[in-house]
């Protein structure tokens, strides 16, 4: 799929929930999607119109899940976890001024 295709069929699904009376939308912009992980699953998700869910690893794997059930409950990392440390490392920051 082309990303004017992509772009387009994100613009449609916007388009539609207004017209069924939603007035609120929620976009997560994944920044450096060519060297994201991250990012290349969200926008895998946007490809397949998945939408109300986030991209999340588990079992090691990237996998999605539902946004109602990614915001149950708070989920913290250690900041000196290897995870961490892999994302600053191709440039992810985390406003810690780091």
């Amino acid at each position: 799929m082309s990303t004017a295709g992509t772009f387009e069929n994100f613009c449609d699904a916007i388009r539609a929930r207004e017209l069924r009376g939603k007035r609120f939308r929620l976009v997560a912009v994944a920044e450096g999607v060519k060297r994201s992980e991250n990012g290349v699953a969200a926008t895998n998700l946007v490809a397949r119109q998945e939408f109300g869910r986030i991209v999340c690893l588990k079992a090691g794997k990237m996998d999605s899940a539902p946004l109602d059930e990614a915001l149950e409950r708070m989920k913290f990392i250690d900041p000196n976890s290897e995870i961490v440390h892999a994302a600053r490392a191709v440039g992810a920051t985390f406003g810690d001024g780091r």
